[in-house]
């Protein structure tokens, strides 16, 4: 009863966590695709003309400081979400890992002490 139990207990470990790693897969995608298009934009030139080509008044100065805080933004949470992505994977690895072996660890005992008793009786 106890070794059912503990197998149930085990295939669902197995199912959660294989729906976290397909999330976290996902996420890395799509950070991915950000970054890619976030570089676009930087390769494109997509910024406003210099300074020395054009006068910008006081506003204008503000938004184009604006843009290009943003501008670099866009380049670096995607590259931290896939860092991040990375290491949150790792990490699930690892942690099913332990859990996995503490469940086979209590189902050693276990599954010996049934197969002993199977045999004597």
């Amino acid at each position: 009863m106890r070794i059912d139990i503990l197998n149930t207990v085990r295939e669902e470990m197995r199912d959660q966590v294989t729906v976290i790693i397909s999330s976290l897969d996902n996420l890395m995608v799509v950070a991915t695709l950000m970054l890619s298009i976030g570089f676009g934009f930087v390769v494109e030139g997509t910024f406003p003309p210099a300074e020395s080509d054009y006068d910008y008044d006081e506003t204008q100065k503000v938004f184009l400081v604006a843009y290009a805080i943003l501008a670099a933004l866009a380049l670096v949470f995607p590259l931290f979400c896939l860092m991040l992505t990375i290491a949150a994977r790792f990490e699930v690895e690892l942690c099913q890992q332990d859990v996995m072996g503490d469940l086979q660890k209590q189902l050693g005992p276990l599954s010996c002490s049934q197969g002993f008793r199977a045999e004597r009786v």
